[in-house]
């Protein structure tokens, strides 16, 4: 559902034990796959529900007008439908954008706080999802 990097075939092993080693000590700056899929998005603070028109194990993208300053803490939750339920989030605006899919303003958010509980529920949605492609 993710990569961490690229890997050079021969791969020589100093520089690949320094990369894994690195990827080790900070797996916030893996990289995921991001999916495109509409979900309800439910922010902290804001009594209307939202749409999260992208998806991933690092986080979502929130189709929203309201201005928000990248590295704002935010939390809220995503309902995954066809799990039935829905995973509570805290995180970190990473960036806003002024255009996303059809004319949608927003901001990309990154995961920092799930429970196991729900990155175990993301984990089987984002699988699901990648089953269907």
């Amino acid at each position: 559902v993710g990569a961490a990097g690229y890997l050079r075939t021969p791969p020589e092993p100093a520089p690949f034990v320094a990369r894994l080693r690195a990827l080790v000590d900070r797996p916030g700056d893996r990289r995921y796959t991001r999916y495109a899929q509409r979900l309800v998005a439910l922010l902290e603070g804001s009594d209307a529900p939202l749409m999260a028109t992208q998806v991933g194990r690092g986080g979502i993208f929130i189709a929203t007008e309201e201005l928000v300053d990248p590295h704002s803490a935010m939390s809220g939750e995503i309902r995954l439908p066809e799990l039935g339920r829905a995973l509570r989030f805290g995180g970190e605006v990473l960036y806003r954008s002024e255009m996303q899919g059809a004319q949608l303003r927003g901001l990309g958010l990154r995961f920092d706080e799930l429970s196991r509980d729900d990155e175990a529920a993301l984990i089987e949605y984002l699988g699901w999802i990648e089953s269907r492609r």
